[in-house]
């Protein structure tokens, strides 16, 4: 039920038991194949179908965020557009106990993504108070959410399931691959404890092992092999 993200916390944890439970690496979608579903999203954006325009642009908007923030489902669900800062890239998030935390976007397209997002939109937005609406100007929901991408992967002819979750357990992997600390990683995630958050350092382990491999001083020494 975790893994489905039909609870958000496997009440299970709290529970001292004397076996000890098998370590369970989460799911991560490949980096070209987040590449293809986007792509496959933008090229979308050009069939001309003036009523689903804004739509189009509202599920690539989440995507990006999903993936840029690396939010839980719910909380990217329940941002409110008095929470988004267009211009500096800043959106504040409410996670799990109400707790609030800052993330920063930074990457120019996905700003412009936005804001466009916002521009077509922005009657409704303003009406709804939420920053991501469905097509009757309400929150668009967490089931919606997971639907859309479920929709989306199957047109772009990816055959894994991916579900909004896989996205944070994407981005915290990744950028714990290209050198991120850690503890800033937690910080981003909105983690409690970083016990939570050192569970991607078992699965960049591929990535550190593909390093060593091929960047490993004693590649390039010249030893004789007497073996």
């Amino acid at each position: 039920m975790e893994e489905e993200e039909i609870i958000s916390c496997n009440p299970f944890r709290k529970i001292k038991v004397k076996f000890k439970e098998n370590l369970t690496l989460p799911r991560i979608i490949p980096r070209e194949e987040i590449e293809i579903l986007l792509n496959y999203m933008y090229n979308c954006l050009k069939e001309y179908d003036l009523a689903g325009y804004k739509y189009k642009l509202r599920d690539i908007a989440v995507v990006e965020v999903l993936f840029a923030t690396g939010a839980r489902v719910y909380e990217i669900s329940t941002i409110r557009e008095d929470s988004v800062n267009l211009n500096s890239g800043q959106i504040r998030i409410m996670g799990k106990g109400g707790k609030e935390r800052y993330v920063q976007i930074s990457n120019s397209s996905v700003l412009a993504i936005l804001k466009k997002y916002y521009m077509e939109n922005e009657n409704e937005i303003k009406k709804s108070g939420c920053f991501f609406i469905n097509n009757r100007g309400k929150r668009y929901t967490e089931q919606s959410i997971r639907a859309m991408l479920k929709k989306y992967a199957k047109q772009a002819g990816i055959e894994r399931n991916i579900t909004p979750h896989m996205f944070r357990h994407s981005f915290a992997t990744y950028l714990i691959e290209e050198g991120v600390d850690v503890s800033c990683v937690q910080q981003i995630l909105g983690h409690s404890s970083i016990k939570t958050t050192q569970i991607y350092i078992h699965i960049a382990a591929k990535k550190q092992a593909e390093i060593l491999r091929e960047m490993h001083p004693r590649n390039s020494m010249s030893i004789v092999d007497v073996a």
